[in-house]
């Protein structure tokens, strides 16, 4: 038996795969060649000590350097282990890892190893060389000035090649107890002697003569395309959400969109932080006719002992290792972005640029359209662009910008394109939804532009507690704000402080205390029903077709899913008492005293007496 063969039979890896991986017997031994590096060699099969061939000059780097931009194609995490053996078990396991040559030599890793990564976990083996490669490695990525998440994980057993002889007849198992070892591993503990500034990260470059040429793949022609990050934008009430489950349908049952074409049916990833699975999301998925089964919800993460924590946005880069395992996705929506932004000033261009990327990392890696739902500001912008919620850095980092608008004077709604990066315009796409949330895609509608969608009703001018409303609204849009800082800001807006208050008690806002003592603040965020139902709603819509009369007499369409579209009474026979303080009328949308009408809605006097 030769000693590459014992090397095979002890680590219970095929011979075909060893050689297919640069592994070689040779004179001195068994040859372990790591790209354009210098060559290891290990004596004798049974040895633990490798060393460096004499007679190879070139510079020595971490074993599997120059397979890092494959692997990252399909990862956004890389192992970190000692030796070549270890990294080949991970290789045949489909794993992505660095070998270092030798604990001690963890200084050969380099910044363009790594860089394309958003995790580093570091593989600990149980004796002093393990501790101390466990300090020395993330040390070393400090240093480096590397800013993704570095792990240190612990496995039941000695190395990964161990990992793997135990299961060398169940893969399922070996996936199962890394992944374990990897969930339950411990955020690398930096030594004190790491203080001071983070060096500047190395500059990273591409010969443009070696990039492959790629065509632009769509999950909804000209408007959504795969492996790009989308914003869907609009009011609250305009439907938006909706509008996310009803492109999750054609997904999921492989029905094409309008003006697209049929696929194959897929999965869907989704996180949604506003809605109830149980009471909102599911029901409105049933309405859209989405395939449940296809639908994967983010009900949030586990630590280790089982307790639910959060999902924030340093979680994101799970989303794809989810996608890894289960396959066939092409679609991932997150509704609202907002949710994900704690600690993040939305307003700061260069701080939501750096802090997104890992979204766009994810598009990149997984090829899913991720299209993230936003909210529109209030106050009005030249360019319709500039409505978008936050910093204009959502809009630069996404490569199609879409509106979800209602037309103000007749109710009609419409997904209009707003910016496209990747293709020439396309027209606006109109679809309908009735009171109890049945979704319906129409056709092309070049009349529903943006300007028209976004255009302000005619309506009174606001008072001035209805100006500090519309700033208040605009103000804790993006999440809760202390109230110190909204006072000045509204100062800074003209806004008296008094009126303020009156505004804020008419709003119902929510006021939390943060702190003790000196130390604690109070803040101020919207109520949870804030976009359901507005008390100064001159310039906003009703929620979701309360003003379903408006759009009855248009011409009727199919609905994406074979049935036909309804025709709604414009009637207001069947109505309750008038109501005994203002109510927001659903036709002429002023406040007035009103009757109610049964389905959540209220028509004021003089539109009652006009339909009657």
């Amino acid at each position: 038996m030769t000693e590459l063969e014992r090397f095979a039979d002890r680590k219970r890896l095929p011979i075909a795969f060893l050689e297919e991986n640069g592994v070689e017997e040779t004179e001195a031994g068994i040859q372990f060649t790591n790209g354009d590096a210098r060559v290891r060699i290990r004596a004798r099969a049974g040895s633990h000590k490798t060393l460096w061939s004499k007679s190879d000059n070139r510079p020595m780097r971490v074993y599997g350097y120059d397979r890092v931009g494959r692997m990252a194609q399909h990862s956004t995490t890389v192992l970190i282990v000692e030796g070549e053996s270890d990294s080949l078990t991970a290789w045949f396991h489909k794993k992505p890892a660095l070998g270092i040559p030798g604990s001690s030599l963890y200084n050969k890793v380099e910044i363009e190893d790594v860089l394309q990564f958003v995790r580093v976990v570091v593989i600990r083996e149980p004796d002093t060389a393990g501790q101390k490669f466990a300090v020395n490695v993330p040390k070393r990525l400090y240093e480096l000035g590397y800013t993704g998440k570095v792990v240190v994980a612990d496995l039941p057993v000695k190395d990964l090649s161990d990992l793997h002889v135990e299961c060398v007849d169940n893969a399922a198992e070996f996936d199962r107890v890394l992944e374990a070892a990897i969930e339950n591993g411990k955020p690398a503990q930096l030594p004190a002697d790491c203080g001071g500034e983070r060096p500047a990260s190395s500059l990273s470059t591409v010969r443009l003569d070696t990039v492959q040429p790629e065509r632009v793949e769509w999950l909804w022609r000209g408007r959504i395309p795969l492996g790009k990050v989308s914003l869907l934008v609009g009011d609250p009430g305009s439907g938006k959400s909706f509008a996310s489950l009803a492109i999750a349908a054609a997904v999921t049952t492989g029905i094409a969109l309008p003006d697209s074409d049929s696929v194959e049916p897929a999965n869907v990833v989704a996180y949604n932080a506003e809605d109830g699975l149980e009471d909102t999301v599911r029901p409105r998925a049933e309405l859209c006719g989405l395939e449940l089964h296809r639908f994967h919800a983010i009900a949030g993460m586990r630590d280790a002992e089982g307790r639910v924590e959060p999902f924030a946005l340093s979680d994101v880069y799970r989303i794809a290792e989810f996608i890894e395992r289960l396959g066939n996705v092409r679609l991932v929506i997150i509704d609202p972005i907002a949710s994900l932004l704690g600690g993040i000033d939305s307003h700061r261009d260069a701080e939501v640029r750096a802090s997104l990327q890992v979204v766009v990392e994810l598009a990149s890696r997984t090829r899913a359209a991720v299209l993230v739902i936003m909210h529109l500001r209030k106050s009005s912008a030249e360019r319709t662009l500039y409505r978008v919620g936050g910093s204009i850095g959502f809009t630069g980092l996404a490569r199609s910008v879409l509106l979800a608008g209602v037309d103000p004077e007749n109710g009609r709604r419409a997904i209009v394109p707003i910016k496209q990066n990747l293709a020439a315009p396309v027209d606006p796409i109109e679809y309908r939804l009735d009171a109890e949330g049945h979704f319906w895609w129409g056709q092309a509608a070049p009349d529903l532009t943006a300007e028209r969608l976004l255009a302000a009703p005619r309506s009174r001018p606001a008072s001035a507690v209805e100006a500090a409303s519309q700033f208040l609204e605009d103000c804790l849009a993006d999440g809760g704000r202390a109230a110190d800082e909204v006072i000045r800001l509204a100062k800074g807006a003209r806004i008296s402080e008094a009126t303020l208050r009156r505004a804020k008690d008419a709003l119902n806002v929510t006021v939390q205390r943060t702190g003790f003592g000196k130390e604690g603040r109070w803040f101020w965020s919207l109520p949870d029903d804030a976009h359901s139902v507005r008390t100064y709603g001159d310039e906003e819509q009703p929620p979701i077709d309360t003003h379903i009369d408006s759009i009855g007499a248009q011409t009727p369409c199919s609905s994406a899913y074979g049935e036909p579209m309804s025709i709604y009474s414009t009637g207001t026979s069947a109505r309750g008492a008038l109501s005994n303080h203002g109510k927001l009328c659903r036709k002429c949308k002023t406040i007035r005293l009103a009757y109610d009408m049964g389905d959540g809605t209220f028509v004021c006097e003089a539109c009652a007496e006009d339909a009657a």
